[in-house]
């Protein structure tokens, strides 16, 4: 195990090839560590070789069939990669098992699957229960619920999920910041959403929604 937490060490620091080396050592010592398998996995991810993190999931689930988090996993990266209805079937399996104490993360990725297939009903149901389970923690939920009531018009509602999704932990979450001025542009209240869009120039100066924030900006009087 010494070897997989070191891989996880180096994971945290972005050292990849350090982390898969570590791995490889772990996987050595254990090969029935499912644990290990989930990590390449991530760790490929990262490094954006998609086929080989997918086939470290797959592994890290035919070792450990209860493994939730791998289930997970494995359903975001087919999300990510619009693999929508092949990501369903792992995303309900770790959203259903009790003992998965993040299960919030599956619920999250099921909003999102029906958030992109027009459910929006479906959608606000499982970012409910993402919230509930970890209201702090919901930083990906409290923004998708926000975009989904903004498509049914309730603004009010979406501009209270976007304050959740860039407070405490969630104050780093870019999209967020940006997403709020842009409903309170259509809430009609303008200096507000000045105030954000200035925001979002200040705190992520270097990022993509730091410049579509001036752009932005031009627009409101």
């Amino acid at each position: 195990m010494s070897h997989w937490r070191l891989g996880n060490g180096a994971y945290m620091d972005q050292n990849w090839s350090i982390a898969l080396s570590e791995f490889a050592q772990a996987e050595k010592l254990d090969p029935d560590l499912a644990q290990v398998n989930h990590s390449k996995g991530l760790t490929f991810w990262q490094m954006g070789r998609a086929a080989e993190a997918e086939a470290e999931l797959l592994k890290a689930i035919q070792k450990d069939p209860k493994f939730s988090a791998a289930y997970n996993s494995l359903g975001k990266i087919l999300m990510d990669l619009r693999r929508e209805d092949e990501a369903l079937a792992y995303l309900m399996r770790a959203a259903e098992d009790p003992l998965y104490d993040e299960a919030y993360k599956a619920n999250t990725n099921l909003g999102v699957y029906f958030y992109r297939k027009g459910a929006l009903d479906q959608a606000v149901a499982y970012f409910d229960t993402a919230v509930k389970m970890a209201p702090v923690q919901s930083c990906v939920a409290y923004f998708y619920r926000a975009n989904t009531r903004l498509k049914q018009g309730k603004v009010s509602e979406a501009l209270d999920d976007y304050d959740s999704a860039t407070q405490k932990l969630c104050g780093g979450f870019v999209h967020a910041h940006y997403a709020k001025g842009i409903a309170l542009q259509k809430a009609g209240r303008a200096h507000d959403a000045k105030i954000q869009f200035l925001e979002v120039k200040k705190l992520f100066p270097e990022s993509k929604f730091a410049r579509r924030a001036i752009e932005r900006l031009k627009e409101i009087p």
